[in-house]
């Protein structure tokens, strides 16, 4: 073990100092693990206790809201499967606690706060899983999100408990909630439609998708099969989703301007528009922003790339180049999903 001196003269393993920049902010964790790696403390706070901070801030306001709704499938295998693995999932984040609870060498200043938030948020996610299941025709487009973005950050902290070297145990328990993070997600992004009630079944299928069939139109899928071996026709075309028939979108507009014109002895139209509009419109500044944030980082990755490419190959240019490689997947699927989720209008949430 390579040995280094402390300020105060003493000599000091790296391994000691590692678990001293494990417990800094950092991110950068200098040396430790390859020299190419987060430190443990801000992979607890960033990468984990962050994301599921914003899903427990947000899946009450969810549930009090399907809660009001009626139950809209049928018993089927595919619940029973959600049940049985979000209670894994939730068994091994209860270990996790456990084990980092007993541990000596793995603690910062937020692992006890990390572990507990873990297990209480695993208990949330198997509540909405369930209520998203019976009482919304379409995933849960909230645990899809988190599950899909949650599940990307694990594997990066999950690499790090495997370089740490001294917390095997805490790491085999964790990489196996990572793969059942993987289950619930496909879990969750399977659609119901065979599952839905009869009254349900008349749905079109974007209103019954998930959001990744959204993101990337697989729903039209079988409309363009269609049209690739025969000529289509009016009939041939989905259901148009309720939220935008021009019967719906009339009683909204005239219930508004009935009661704007009760309150005030000229209403302004543009105001009254966006009132009824507004979630439709407020959802596509979000995506817009994404796409100029991608667009924005596509010259500094392209003089990364370039820089890399004239430096001399070794250990620490590898990792470089690894991350070089995930930064533009990144990117470049960013710019291509980013316009998708603009143009999505149908929000049926019934």
């Amino acid at each position: 073990m390579s040995s280094l001196s402390s300020p105060s003269g003493a000599p000091t393993s790296l391994s000691q100092l590692c678990r001293s920049k494990d417990n800094s902010f950092g991110p950068y964790a200098g040396d430790c693990r390859g020299g190419f790696d987060f430190t443990l403390l801000f992979e607890e706070t960033i990468l984990f206790i962050l994301p599921l901070a914003v899903l427990i801030l947000i899946a009450p306001f969810r549930l009090y809201y399907l809660l009001k709704k009626q139950i809209k499938v049928v018993s089927s295998s595919l619940l029973y499967s959600k049940h049985v693995s979000f209670a894994l999932f939730t068994v091994l984040q209860l270990v996790v606690l456990i084990l980092s609870a007993r541990s000596t060498t793995l603690k910062t200043k937020a692992t006890v706060a990390a572990v507990v938030i873990g297990f209480i948020g695993a208990l949330i996610q198997w509540l909405v899983s369930y209520v998203e299941h019976v009482r919304s025709v379409r995933p849960s487009d909230l645990l899809n999100t988190y599950l899909f973005i949650s599940l990307l950050l694990d594997v990066a902290r999950a690499r790090t408990f495997w370089l740490r070297r001294d917390v095997h145990a805490i790491a085999a328990v964790f990489t196996t909630g990572v793969c059942f993070k993987a289950i619930n997600l496909l879990l969750e992004a399977t659609e119901k439609r065979s599952n839905l009630k009869a009254s349900y079944k008349a749905y079109p299928p974007e209103a019954t998708s998930s959001i990744f069939s959204r993101f990337f139109f697989s729903w039209q899928w079988p409309l363009f099969r269609k049209g690739f071996s025969s000529t289509l026709v009016v009939d041939d075309l989905f259901t148009l989703d309720k939220h935008l028939s021009s019967e719906n979108l009339y009683g909204l507009f005239r219930s508004a301007w009935k009661q704007a014109i009760r309150v005030e002895s000229s209403p302004s139209l543009f105001s009254m528009t966006f009132r009824i509009l507004k979630w439709p419109v407020v959802s596509a500044v979000f995506p817009r922003l994404a796409l100029t944030a991608f667009m924005y980082c596509q010259p500094f990755l392209i003089d990364t790339a370039v820089s890399l490419s004239l430096t001399p190959v070794d250990g620490a240019t590898m990792n470089q180049g690894y991350g070089l490689i995930g930064a533009s997947i990144l990117v470049y699927v960013g710019i291509a999903v980013s316009p998708s989720s603009v143009l999505q209008n149908a929000l049926a949430d019934e």
